[in-house]
């Protein structure tokens, strides 16, 4: 039978628990630039970045994050239910 067991329980939680809070601020960022807040959009000279675009991106990032949560909830499912049946 493979292991699906990649990483250990205590790795597993604290990379999904920064993965959390990784979605959470992209996401929020990602709204900032679409929304055009002023700090985030104007640049050195006062012309406006392409927001959207940015916006956009940060909105990927939060996705790969996303994925990555549950890859690390997969992990912790296979360290507490199936590594006891492996051993």
């Amino acid at each position: 039978m493979p292991s699906f067991i990649v990483v250990g329980p205590a790795c597993a939680t604290c990379c999904q628990l920064l993965s959390i809070a990784g979605f959470i601020f992209l996401a929020v960022i990602g709204m900032l630039f679409r929304s055009g807040a002023d700090t985030l959009v104007l640049g050195h000279e006062g012309v406006p970045a392409n927001a959207d675009a940015m916006g956009k991106h940060c909105y990927i990032a939060a996705i790969m994050y996303l994925i990555l949560v549950m890859f690390c909830g997969c992990q912790r499912y296979a360290n507490n239910r199936l590594a006891p049946r492996l051993s």
